[in-house]
Order: structure tokens, then C-alpha cells, then sequence
């Protein structure tokens, strides 16, 4: 199996060597044509019952009948047609490749410009994510890409800095280790993106849509992610400080191990998020729903902050923040050891 796998990776790659030659081209577009002729000529006899070959006719002479029987000038126009076609599919690749060039071309004159807004470099890049070409460590600085359509591109290692990239669709685009310190990424697509290890800090991402994207070890310090959709977000370990998250909806993101010191998170929705191990000093949780929420192994966190919240009641804590709050704390016996639900607390007061 292995054998024959190699064989057919082989005669593939000749074939592939051949088609690049143009003689062989032309020659295969000719074959093939003719052959076809042949096919349509042999079922047009047989629909009108009329065979060229005879009884008698041996099986060569029968051959020879209807080869002899397409070669007719009433059948050069339809051969010639069939042979263009023929060709014109053949030479795709080419074509593939020769845009392919083109598009990079342009891309790199726009570069050697310093031309901040070129349509034509829009649509080159464009042009290359439907090829399926990799845009890996793709160099355009401050670059106006506005609504530029780059969804499931690969980016990674792309510097992207300063860029424009308002309503930008990149969902499902790979940015890991991207540099997009300062971008503007307002109201972008960037549900389901990998932004591993990227650079966002001071990025612009108000409004953006980042619904389970992974952010886990980015960088977004400074950054303004007001409004934004970060629902089901993955943000382990990323560098929030400083970072604007009013109004964001958080609802089930991950934050385990965030630094979010000085983060503004007011009024955003903290629903079942998981903040074990967060640094949170001077966060503002200032009329955050915090319904769900998981503080345990909180750092730097005070009753303060918590109680200027909403729904702060309902989240899950230490057992000893539990009573700096005057919430009751679970059984030592508990799996969970945290505060009781808010509707446990209901009937304990009752």
C-alpha cells in the first residue's frame, strides 16, 4: 500500500513537470479533443443506427473505420473548438501561478511605495487567501486594509501594525505571534481567529467580534475592547492591563491567569466566566454582572471592588473571601469548598 502510494505521489509529480511544458500541452489538448470527437462520432452512429464497422470487419479494420471516420472538414471546426477548451483547462495551473505572481507583485510595490491605501493591494491579498496561498509573515505596516475579506487566512507572524482593519472579516484567520500593536480592528470579524502569542496592545477593538476566539498569551495591554463580543473567548494568561472592557460581553470566556490590572471592566458581562488565578489590582468591576463567575485564587482583589458589581452574590470565591463578604461558606467536606448558591443563601435565611 505504502508502495503503491509512493508511485502514484510519483507520476503525479511528472505529470505535473510535463503540464508545465508547452509542447506537451498542446499535444495533450490534441489527443484529447480528437479523442473525444471520437466518442461523440461513435454515439451519434449508434443513435442513428448507422455502424461503420461490418460484420466481416476485423477488429483492427473496425479500429482503423472509426478512427478514419472523425477526420472530416465538416468536423475541423467542432475538433478546433474542443481543442482550445481542452487547452484552456489544461494551462489553469499556469494561469494560477502566473496570478499568484501577480498578486504578490503588487503587494510588494505598494510596500516599496509607502503607499498606505492601494485598492489593487486589496484585492491582491484578497486574491491570494481564495488561491488558499499562505499570507505567513505578510510585511504591511499601517497599511489601509478597510472591509478587507481575509477570512481563514494564515497570518501568523504577519505584522500588521498600525494597520486599518476596520470591519475587517478575518474569522477563523490564523494571527499567532501577529504584530497589531495600535491596529484598528473596530467592529472586525474575529470570531473563532487564533491570536496566540499576537501583539494587540493599544489596538483599537471596539465593537469587534471575537466570539471563542483564542487569545491565550496575547498581548493586549492598552488596548480598547469596549463593546466587544468575546463570548466563549479564550484570554489565559493574556496581558489585559490597562485594557478598556466596558460594556464587553464575557459570558463563559476563560481568563485563568490574566493580568488585568487597571482593566475597565464596568458594566460588562462576567457570566460564567472562569477568572482562577487572575491578577485583578485596581480592576474596575463597577456594575459588572458577575452571575456565575469564578474568583477562586483571585490575586489582589478587594471586597470594594467586588460589591460595586451586580449579581456579585452568585459568583464562586475562596472560602475565606467568602467571609470577608458575610456569604456562607460550603462543608470542608464540599468538592467545590466555595460559597453556597444564592438560592441556598435564600433558604438559610428563611
Amino acid at each position: 500500500m505504502i508502495k503503491l502510494t509512493w508511485i502514484t505521489r510519483k507520476l503525479r509529480e511528472k505529470l505535473r513537470g510535463l503540464l508545465d511544458i508547452v509542447w506537451f500541452r498542446v499535444l495533450l489538448a490534441i489527443v484529447i479533443a480528437y479523442f473525444l470527437m471520437l466518442t461523440f462520432s461513435h454515439i451519434e452512429q449508434w443513435n442513428k443506427q448507422m455502424p461503420v464497422c461490418q460484420s466481416q470487419d476485423s477488429l483492427l479494420q473496425c479500429f482503423y473505420k472509426q478512427a478514419l471516420s472523425v477526420i472530416e472538414l465538416n468536423n475541423i471546426e467542432s475538433f478546433s473548438i474542443l481543442a482550445a477548451a481542452t487547452l484552456y483547462l489544461l494551462e489553469s495551473r499556469e494561469r494560477r501561478r502566473n496570478t499568484i505572481y501577480e498578486a504578490w507583485q503588487v503587494i510588494d510595490n505598494a510596500a516599496a511605495a509607502n503607499v498606505a491605501t492601494s485598492y489593487a493591494r486589496i484585492k491582491a491579498l484578497k486574491d491570494l487567501n481564495n488561491y488558499g496561498v499562505s499570507l505567513k509573515a505578510l510585511d504591511v505596516p499601517s497599511a489601509d486594509l478597510n472591509g478587507i475579506d481575509l477570512a481563514g487566512a494564515d497570518l501568523s507572524i504577519a505584522n500588521l501594525s498600525n494597520a486599518n482593519l476596520t470591519y475587517a472579516n478575518l474569522k477563523g484567520a490564523n494571527l499567532s505571534d501577529a504584530q497589531l500593536e495600535g491596529a484598528n480592528l473596530c467592529r472586525a470579524i474575529l470570531k473563532e481567529a487564533n491570536l496566540q502569542f499576537a501583539n494587540l496592545s493599544d489596538a483599537q477593538l471596539e465593537g469587534a467580534n471575537l466570539c471563542h476566539a483564542d487569545l491565550s498569551n496575547t498581548d493586549l495591554g492598552g488596548a480598547n475592547l469596549g463593546g466587544a463580543d468575546l463570548r466563549g473567548a479564550i484570554l489565559e494568561f493574556a496581558d489585559l492591563n490597562g485594557v478598556q472592557l466596558e460594556v464587553a460581553n464575557l459570558t463563559g470566556a476563560k481568563l485563568a491567569g490574566a493580568q488585568l490590572e487597571g482593566a475597565d471592566l464596568s458594566d460588562a458581562k462576567l457570566e460564567g466566566v472562569n477568572l482562577q488565578q487572575a491578577y485583578l489590582l485596581h480592576a474596575n468591576l463597577t456594575y459588572a454582572d458577575l452571575r456565575n463567575a469564578d474568583f477562586r485564587g483571585v490575586q489582589d482583589l478587594c471586597i470594594e471592588q467586588i460589591q460595586a458589581a451586580n449579581n456579585w452574590e452568585r459568583a464562586r470565591y475562596d472560602p475565606s473571601f467568602c467571609e470577608q463578604l458575610g456569604l456562607p461558606v460550603e462543608s470542608k467536606n464540599s468538592p467545590r469548598h466555595n460559597c453556597i448558591d444564592i438560592v441556598d443563601v435564600k433558604k438559610l435565611g428563611s
